[in-house]
């Protein structure tokens, strides 16, 4: 049987292994899994809020972002490697000049603009693995339907 979470026609990226323990019912994320750079949005958002409100909002948000992250979770995959390559290019391509000036080639973006070409690409492929998803569902709603129609 063919595993559905597998990218057919781009298989040096595998990130089927990845995706089934992110979605495995036993592995539900939750909030200390989401991460550290959305966990500080998440508080200095809080921040904004009455004292009072600051928990019911985490929990709320944690719940609702752990479960966007378990229906999407190439977007998550996709975007982290955007991310890590991003921040690897930024690194890389800043050095030092005579005079004690610095150079970032990237101007310090790659990461950010990365981690979102990642997440765009990894929502993608998320939304046509749900369309194969619903199309094979459908299918076999329509042959128990069949067969049950010819008995």
């Amino acid at each position: 049987m063919t595993n559905l979470t597998e990218n057919p026609e781009n298989p040096v990226v595998d990130t089927s292994t990845v995706v089934e323990a992110m979605t495995n019912r036993k592995n539900v994320m939750n909030i200390r899994d989401i991460p550290p750079y959305i966990k500080d949005k998440l508080l200095a958002i809080s921040e904004q809020l009455p004292r009072e409100k600051r928990q019911a909002f985490l929990k709320s948000a944690g719940k609702k972002i752990g479960r966007a992250v378990n229906e999407h979770p190439r977007t998550l995959v996709y975007s982290i490697l955007g991310y890590v390559l991003g921040a690897v290019l930024d690194s890389l391509l800043t050095f030092g000049l005579p005079g004690g000036k610095t150079v970032c080639l990237t101007l310090g973006k790659a990461a950010k603009l990365l981690a979102v070409s990642g997440a765009l690409y990894g929502f993608w492929q998320d939304r046509k693995a749900m369309e194969l998803k619903q199309r094979i569902q459908s299918e076999i709603a329509g042959s128990i339907r069949e067969a049950l129609a010819t008995s």
